[in-house]
């Protein structure tokens, strides 16, 4: 197991919630909603972009049982993160506004999304992150605030 600190500055919105199952949960990984039940468990594919709840503050190896409660930083409020970059998107310099997504291959690794120009509400795709701070080329991880999650995103009207 290993854990990491990814939290670098902002807000700190923890909250406590119960994992689902017996499955292994780093300090430091993303975290889902799964089922009706209110509980979490590590992110595991692009997919699971929709789930996002936050990032695990502690952790929570496999021997744990189900429903132990897990220390988690909500993701959003403008909370700066240092996440990992996937395999290919290690070679570009990042701007302030650069998009990021997760992918099926390394889920607990951020990719890059198009350029910091982009529209994201027009063609954006599994999006998850903003660039928070400027990278040389080549580097392995990049600070990031993550868009809104399962909890606090924007009210919606219609059916």
């Amino acid at each position: 197991m290993s854990a990491v600190m990814r939290y670098r500055w902002g807000p700190k919105v923890e909250m406590r919630i119960k994992k689902t199952g017996t499955v292994a949960i780093s300090k430091g990984d993303l975290v889902k909603r799964v089922g009706s039940n209110g509980r979490i468990q590590r992110v595991t594919a692009s997919s699971d972009a929709t789930a996002l709840v936050g990032v695990a503050m502690i952790n929570s190896p496999t021997g744990d049982p189900t429903a132990t409660t897990i220390r988690v930083l909500q993701l959003g409020f403008g909370t700066v993160f240092e996440f990992d970059l996937a395999s290919g998107s290690q070679s570009t310099a990042f701007k302030h506004g650069q998009m990021f997504k997760l992918t099926s291959a390394q889920p607990q690794q951020l990719t890059s999304y198009g350029t910091a120009g982009l529209n994201m509400n027009s063609s954006a795709s599994n999006v998850v992150a903003i660039c928070q701070k400027e990278m040389a080329a080549s580097g392995s991880s990049c600070y990031v605030s993550f868009l809104g999650t399962k909890f606090n995103k924007l009210v919606v009207n219609g059916a």
